[in-house]
């Protein structure tokens, strides 16, 4: 069950259906620490935490270019319009 749990953290923040909000994506990292963290879990569950959270990491890195490329792109968009 904890696998899949963290299977399926990765699976919501690399789709459409990611929280929005800092609070849904603080509440999916706190699962992934809270196994991560658990000194009962498995081998298995402790791997595949932490891949989870490095691999959280890459899709919070490319949120954060895009979302400092994105204005640049547009504006120079614009003043190729405008020119």
């Amino acid at each position: 069950m904890q696998l899949k749990t963290l299977q399926m953290v990765l699976t919501i923040l690399q789709s459409p259906l990611v929280p929005e909000d800092e609070e849904g994506i603080a509440q999916l990292l706190h699962v992934c620490f809270r196994l991560l963290a658990n000194a009962r879990c498995a081998d298995s569950v402790h791997t595949t935490a932490a891949a989870t959270l490095r691999q959280v990491r890459v899709c919070v890195n490319c949120v954060c270019v895009w979302s400092a490329i994105r204005p640049l792109r547009l504006a120079s968009f614009s003043g190729a319009l405008e020119g």
